[in-house]
């Protein structure tokens, strides 16, 4: 029943502008990066979720088949941090190799999330907003990833304020160009 509802909300969506998605984002990546800093990646989770309910959003797909995968990810993530750090001293080597894997599988998760969402950011610009030319560098989502991600979702704003104003300008020179045509036309 939840799943039928949440699909529902996908469908019923409206074109969103680049500013609006930069607008709703309204956090620049810096401020990103010291807040994941400060609260030891605890907001860097909640954004995450938050983003991928927005580009959900806006684009009509999933981008996850769950978001409790956040859950999952801060989980794995989060427990060989404070296992390796002392707070948890079991002193192990096999503990060790178990906590490796479970940061090994969320920094796989964290990649998989952000070519995920560059995927549905890219095609969403591409197609509903008409930027033919916008790309984003796949590299930098592999080392930057959510970071890479905040800065391109607040970089559909400028481009979509840079496509408006080359479209204003186009048109702009289309009426010079046709203004002489009807002058001259007048004058015989």
């Amino acid at each position: 029943m939840v799943e039928k509802n949440q699909s529902d909300r996908l469908t019923k969506m409206s074109v969103m502008t680049g500013y609006e998605i930069s607008q709703k984002n309204g956090l620049s990546t810096s401020k990103l990066f010291w807040l994941a800093i400060i609260t030891n990646q605890a907001f860097l989770y909640y954004w995450m979720k938050k983003m991928t309910e927005l580009v959900e959003a806006f684009s009509g797909k999933r981008v996850w088949k769950d978001s409790a995968f956040i859950i999952l990810l801060s989980l794995l993530l989060w427990v060989p941090f404070i296992c390796l750090h002392g707070a948890l001293d079991l002193g192990s080597s096999a503990f060790f190799g178990i906590m490796g894997c479970f940061f090994l599988a969320g920094t796989i998760m964290i990649f998989q999330w952000s070519f995920s969402m560059r995927r549905e950011i890219t095609l969403y610009a591409i197609t509903k907003l008409g930027m033919s030319e916008y790309k984003m560098n796949a590299f930098y989502t592999l080392i930057f990833n959510v970071y890479y991600i905040n800065y391109c979702l607040n970089d559909l704003g400028d481009e979509d304020l840079l496509q408006r104003a080359r479209e204003d300008q186009r048109v702009r020179q289309m009426k010079t160009l046709q203004t002489p045509e009807l002058d001259t036309t007048l004058e015989t």
